[in-house]
């Protein structure tokens, strides 16, 4: 009897099998992936994650008061690059060659680039000469309103403090403005600590 039940059960697996095999089946060209992605899709921090509901107006980059430093120290890096000069609107396409330049000096090495801006207000152009009225024109590019002392970069990892430094004045070259190179109280203690018991043992 159980030899039976087994036979009756395997048998609509060996037809399944034999209609894959040679014959036209609707089973043959079923599908067995997903119609879905459960993985998010990789966010890009130069253009927003979801589009602008207005277009932006130019606007200006706020300047904290008060005594606030939100965004202006570094905060899960060793090192940091800052906006020296006055605050300015900074594109998206500077962002990421500033970004290629500091990746392709570090190539190699065990480090950890964080970004502290993200390119999230939208520019409209129009042609020359064109009549005032009829809107603000098609999109053009994205960028991102920098105001004075914000940190843009982030680096922490076994790297030394020359390289750090060399990296993010090549990468401050490539915005526009002024930069200059921060570096995190702990780190410079550390390091200095490093120097003098070298020095002790030397």
């Amino acid at each position: 009897m159980y030899e039976l039940l087994f036979h009756s059960q395997q048998s609509p697996w060996l037809e399944t099998n034999s209609f894959r095999a040679g014959l036209s089946s609707p089973l043959a060209t079923f599908s067995l992936a997903r119609s879905f992605s459960t993985t998010s899709p990789t966010l890009d921090w130069l253009t927003p994650k979801f589009a602008e509901r207005s277009k932006s107006p130019k606007g200006r980059p706020k300047v904290a008061t008060g005594g606030s430093t939100r965004g202006t120290t570094v905060v899960w890096g060793d090192y940091g690059i800052r906006m020296k000069d006055h605050d300015r609107r900074m594109p998206s396409s500077a962002l990421k060659i500033a970004e290629e330049t500091i990746k392709r000096r570090l190539r190699g090495m065990n480090y950890k680039l964080y970004k502290r801006v993200s390119a999230n207000i939208g520019v409209y152009t129009k042609g020359n000469e064109q009549r005032m009225g009829k809107g603000k024109g098609k999109f053009d590019y994205w960028t991102v309103r920098l105001p004075v002392s914000r940190v843009v970069f982030e680096l922490k990892g076994d790297i030394h403090e020359k390289v750090a430094r060399e990296a993010f004045r090549l990468a401050g070259h490539k915005l526009p403005g002024t930069f200059y190179v921060l570096e995190t109280i702990s780190n410079r203690q550390s390091q200095s600590w490093y120097r003098d018991t070298l020095t002790n043992l030397l």
